[in-house]
């Protein structure tokens, strides 16, 4: 087995660089068919068990957005509150012209009305004289 070696110092660069502590190099150990870098298993059950975190969290995450995609298309949207805002306009206009009519009409109530004036007494000529 070829290990290729040519960035490994460009890698411990960037790990260093990024504030990551670079891991010690394990020996690889040939023959046998058998593992090739040490204890494999205890990496692997470790792996398996941050695995299982991720993916009991990502259920999670996913519960979470199922809720929130709820809320959200319970929300109005632009159109809703575009037809909104043409209605309260609307009430507000009719709202005021109600008022303006009863002050108009209140005052024209209140008006003095004019006073009676005195019948006029016509005579007319007799033809008889």
């Amino acid at each position: 087995m070829i290990v290729d070696v040519s960035q490994r110092e460009a890698w411990k660069a960037m790990q260093a660089s990024r504030g990551r502590p670079v891991e010690p190099e394990l020996p690889l150990f040939g023959g046998g068919g058998g593992d090739t870098s040490g204890p494999m298993e205890t990496r692997v059950t470790r792996l398996e068990v941050q695995m299982e975190n991720v993916d009991r969290t990502m259920r999670s995450i996913d519960g979470k957005l199922d809720t929130v995609n709820n809320r959200l298309s319970q929300l109005p949207t632009r159109g809703d509150l575009g037809s909104w805002r043409l209605q309260w306009t609307a009430l507000a206009l009719a709202v005021v012209a109600v008022v303006i009519g009863g002050i108009i009409g209140g005052l024209a109530w209140i008006q003095a009305s004019p006073t009676p004036t005195a019948p006029t007494i016509i005579t007319i000529p007799s033809a008889r004289t």
